[in-house]
Protein backbone atom coordinates (compact mmCIF):
# COMPACT_ATOMS: atom_id res chain seq x y z
CA UNK A 1 0.00 0.00 0.00
CA UNK A 2 1.11 3.52 -0.69
CA UNK A 3 1.92 5.40 2.37
CA UNK A 4 1.52 8.57 1.12
CA UNK A 5 -2.39 7.75 0.31
CA UNK A 6 -2.70 6.95 4.40
CA UNK A 7 -1.37 10.55 5.03
CA UNK A 8 -3.19 11.94 2.97
CA UNK A 9 -6.55 10.18 3.58
CA UNK A 10 -5.95 11.21 7.33
CA UNK A 11 -5.34 14.60 6.45
CA UNK A 12 -8.73 14.62 4.67
CA UNK A 13 -10.38 12.66 8.08
CA UNK A 14 -8.68 14.77 10.10
CA UNK A 15 -10.41 18.07 8.25
CA UNK A 16 -13.97 16.20 8.28
CA UNK A 17 -13.73 15.88 12.60
CA UNK A 18 -12.50 19.73 12.44
CA UNK A 19 -15.90 20.50 10.47
CA UNK A 20 -18.02 18.20 12.54
CA UNK A 21 -16.69 19.61 16.24
CA UNK A 22 -16.58 23.35 16.65
CA UNK A 23 -13.69 24.97 18.38
CA UNK A 24 -14.59 26.05 21.62
CA UNK A 25 -15.66 29.52 22.82
CA UNK A 26 -13.79 30.17 25.62
CA UNK A 27 -10.75 28.79 23.43
CA UNK A 28 -11.08 31.24 20.99
CA UNK A 29 -11.82 34.13 23.30
CA UNK A 30 -8.88 33.33 24.54
CA UNK A 31 -6.63 33.58 21.72
CA UNK A 32 -4.57 36.91 20.81
CA UNK A 33 -6.08 38.42 17.25
CA UNK A 34 -2.62 37.14 15.77
CA UNK A 35 -3.43 33.71 17.05
CA UNK A 36 -6.26 33.64 15.37
CA UNK A 37 -5.52 35.18 11.96
CA UNK A 38 -2.98 32.15 12.09
CA UNK A 39 -5.39 29.41 13.18
CA UNK A 40 -7.39 30.94 10.50
CA UNK A 41 -4.51 30.72 7.46
CA UNK A 42 -3.28 26.98 8.74
CA UNK A 43 -6.94 26.12 8.14
CA UNK A 44 -7.49 27.87 4.56
CA UNK A 45 -4.19 26.09 3.16
CA UNK A 46 -5.17 22.59 4.64
CA UNK A 47 -8.38 22.75 2.83
CA UNK A 48 -6.33 23.97 -0.20
CA UNK A 49 -4.16 21.72 -0.23
CA UNK A 50 -6.78 19.00 0.20
CA UNK A 51 -8.82 20.11 -2.66
CA UNK A 52 -5.66 20.25 -4.84
CA UNK A 53 -4.73 16.83 -4.44
CA UNK A 54 -8.23 15.37 -5.09
CA UNK A 55 -9.98 15.32 -1.69
CA UNK A 56 -13.40 17.43 -2.05
CA UNK A 57 -13.41 19.45 1.35
CA UNK A 58 -14.30 23.45 -0.07
CA UNK A 59 -17.38 23.55 1.09
CA UNK A 60 -16.79 21.87 4.27
CA UNK A 61 -13.96 25.11 5.10
CA UNK A 62 -17.05 27.25 5.38
CA UNK A 63 -18.21 25.12 8.42
CA UNK A 64 -14.91 25.43 9.65
CA UNK A 65 -14.28 28.85 9.00
CA UNK A 66 -17.47 31.06 10.02
CA UNK A 67 -16.78 30.91 13.68
CA UNK A 68 -13.35 32.50 13.30
CA UNK A 69 -14.68 35.02 11.07
CA UNK A 70 -17.46 35.74 13.24
CA UNK A 71 -15.03 36.14 16.31
CA UNK A 72 -12.69 38.44 14.21
CA UNK A 73 -15.55 41.18 12.91
CA UNK A 74 -16.63 41.33 16.35
CA UNK A 75 -12.97 41.98 17.81
CA UNK A 76 -13.03 44.78 14.80
CA UNK A 77 -15.95 46.07 15.56
CA UNK A 78 -15.09 46.09 19.39
CA UNK A 79 -11.82 47.72 18.02
CA UNK A 80 -13.25 50.25 16.36
CA UNK A 81 -15.62 51.52 19.14
CA UNK A 82 -13.01 51.64 21.26
CA UNK A 83 -11.02 53.90 18.95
Amino acid sequence: MDRRYNIFQRAYETMIELSKTPLPFEEINNMSDKEIAFLKKTIEMMVNYLDLIGFEFKGLSQEILTFIDEEIEQREQSNSLLN
